[in-house]
């Protein structure tokens, strides 16, 4: 089975699985002091990816074919986290619109990106054919 898992795969899991019994220890510590756990972990997923992108580990959730796109898509979910993380150390983070507020400009830059690339791409096979 561990053969279906690409060895990449199974570090970002294993690492994103680190982070949250790190973050789990820390709150049942009370060092973190957090008020919703669902974005906190939402947050550390997003962070993840992005830093895992930024390195060259080829997270599942950022595949991409152009260098430019990936690093900006990398930043921009490093920078989600991180507003996330910090919202789920608020009361804040329990309220729909104030985090639909901070995640729109976020999703609104990725889709643009994806979309950007994907045509991109499209322009690009087709001028290999002529």
């Amino acid at each position: 089975m561990l053969k279906l898992i690409k060895r990449e795969t199974a570090l970002y899991w294993l690492i994103y699985l680190l982070l949250v019994a790190l973050s789990a220890s820390a709150i049942m510590e009370g060092v973190l002091m957090v008020r919703n756990t669902t974005i906190l972990l939402f947050g550390l997923l997003w962070l993840w990816t992005g830093v895992a992108a930024l390195v060259g580990l080829n997270p599942p959730l950022l595949r991409l074919p152009t260098l430019r796109t990936l690093r900006l898509c990398a930043l921009l979910c490093v920078a989600l986290g991180a507003v996330w993380i910090g919202m789920s150390l608020t009361a804040l983070s329990n309220q729909a619109l104030p985090m639909v507020a901070v995640s729109a400009p976020f999703a609104v830059a990725l889709i643009v990106l994806m979309v950007r690339d994907k045509g991109s791409e499209e322009d690009t096979a087709e001028q290999e054919k002529k």
